[in-house]
């Protein structure tokens, strides 16, 4: 095959490479010439001139003067003669011809058919993908007689393809042109290749012939005659490819250019929507670059991501996929400036040093919610407690910011509210520790049967919700 290759990219000529022969589905017909052949082999054929061809197709007829031809006139070499007008012919599995001649009563026997093998016969030429001619490659035909133990003749049988088969066998030509351009990440020949041939299905299956990855772009991909037949050979070797046109094709990838805007759009479409109903803002960091990719046999993709929620302000990076074909091509990276909001209770006027705090002294307003900072207590805790310094209005106030004052003691008996959803129910304990407004301590129900942890929410009474 190698060598038959060579010759044709020296001499610039076209050439077909037969398919492997292998067994295919026989069907019947009851015709005495039809005589196809189970297993390897051909039948050898005189095309005139002193010249032979080889063939597998075995719809034969008897001519005027009583030799087997094929249906384009070609006679079987060797074969022997059928004589005149006969009532029946019979063609045995080991290539045994007997007649039985009109008005006789015993058939004749007339001699035997015999096949030719080759070497290599996945080397033969071809024109048509029926009659085959010897190469260099292909190795001399060596005559042999059907037997059970190679190949038998099946008298009123014919090879035919299925369209399954159809669509593995057969023979082609493909067509390289100089240039092509491909679309989506992978090549398929019918791409960058004409690929003609007589079986529809067929010349869609060798087009869809995968050559691997398209060239990304800005570059370019040279494919030649040999590596497309190498690819062809082993994904469908029933096939014959005839070449024409350039030696080699060289493919650029048809581009397509994603807007940045485009891309900081699909960002931002999903922070808007993974974050939906936070109070939170986002504020692109840096202008998001247009991207070359492929033009795909569709229309491109984007798919951002999002890993980690921000639970303060600070920075984000969305990764957005491009992605062409159903796979993933490219991955552009966004960076945003996040800014989280919250509600919370600030102080709504001045608090001195030793002021106690009350409900009055607050109001619930938006802040920022920046990395680091501690949070603020709430307005039930804070009810009671005493500045420890000046506090400026808008601000938060934290533990570290106040004395809480101890409103249940060691020891003390406690009422402990125990509540899941709308249900609730009070039992006697006592206190294991001692502890301000929102402290959470130890306690024990009275009877000791449980120690718990509770919150505490006033003087004498501590709460466990259940709920969550």
């Amino acid at each position: 095959m190698l060598r038959l290759l060579t010759l044709w990219l020296l001499s610039g000529t076209s050439f077909a490479l037969a398919p492997q022969v292998m067994q295919t589905t026989l069907e019947q017909t009851s015709r005495d010439l039809d005589l196809g052949l189970q297993g390897p082999g051909f039948y050898r054929v005189d095309v005139g001139n002193g010249e032979f061809r080889y063939t597998r197709d075995s719809r034969f007829e008897a001519n005027e003067r009583g030799e087997l031809v094929t249906a384009a006139g070609f006679k079987v070499t060797p074969s022997p003669s059928l004589g005149g007008k006969s009532l029946r012919i019979s063609v045995a599995a080991d290539g045994i011809v007997e007649v039985l001649p009109e008005g006789a009563t015993r058939t004749s026997r007339r001699g035997q058919l015999l096949l030719v093998s080759f070497p290599h016969p996945e080397a033969l030429g071809t024109l048509d993908g029926k009659l085959f001619w010897e190469t260099e490659a292909s190795g001399a035909a060596t005559f042999f007689a059907p037997s059970l133990q190679s190949t038998i003749i099946r008298q009123g049988f014919l090879e035919v393809t299925s369209e399954r088969d159809a669509a593995k066998t057969g023979s082609v030509t493909i067509t390289l042109p100089m240039e092509a351009h491909s679309r989506g990440t992978e090549i398929e020949l019918g791409e960058i290749a004409q690929v003609v041939g007589v079986h529809d299905a067929l010349v869609q299956t060798v087009q869809e012939l995968e050559l691997g990855y398209a060239p990304a772009p800005g570059y370019s991909r040279v494919f030649h005659a040999d590596r497309i037949l190498a690819a062809l050979s082993a994904k469908l070797p029933l096939v014959e490819a005839r070449f024409a046109g350039q030696r080699a094709v060289r493919v650029y990838p048809a581009i397509a250019q994603v807007g940045g805007a485009e891309i900081e759009a699909a960002a931002r479409e999903r922070l808007l929507t993974e974050y939906a109903g936070k109070e939170m803002s986002f504020e692109l960091r840096e202008p998001v670059l247009a991207v070359d990719i492929p033009e795909g046999s569709k229309s491109h993709e984007m798919r951002a991501r999002i890993a980690t929620e921000p639970n303060a302000s600070g920075f984000l990076s969305v990764p957005v996929d491009l992605v062409v074909d159903g796979a993933r091509y490219q991955t552009v990276w966004t960076n945003w400036a996040v800014t989280v909001f919250a509600t919370r209770p600030v102080l709504s006027r001045r608090v001195r040093a030793g002021e106690v705090l009350n409900a009055s002294m607050f109001a619930r307003r938006r802040v920022e919610v920046k990395a680091g900072e501690t949070h603020g207590l709430s307005v039930d805790v804070l009810s009671g407690a005493v500045a420890l310094h000046d506090i400026l209005p808008g601000q938060l106030v934290t533990a570290l910011d106040v004395r809480r004052p101890v409103v249940i003691q060691l020891g003390e008996a406690i009422f402990l509210r125990v509540r899941k959803g709308s249900i609730e129910a009070r039992v006697a304990a006592v206190a294991l520790e001692a502890g301000a407004v929102g402290d959470r301590i130890r306690v024990r129900t009275d009877d000791g049967a449980q120690e718990l942890v509770a919150t505490i929410n006033s003087r004498d009474v501590c709460t466990i919700d259940l709920t969550n």
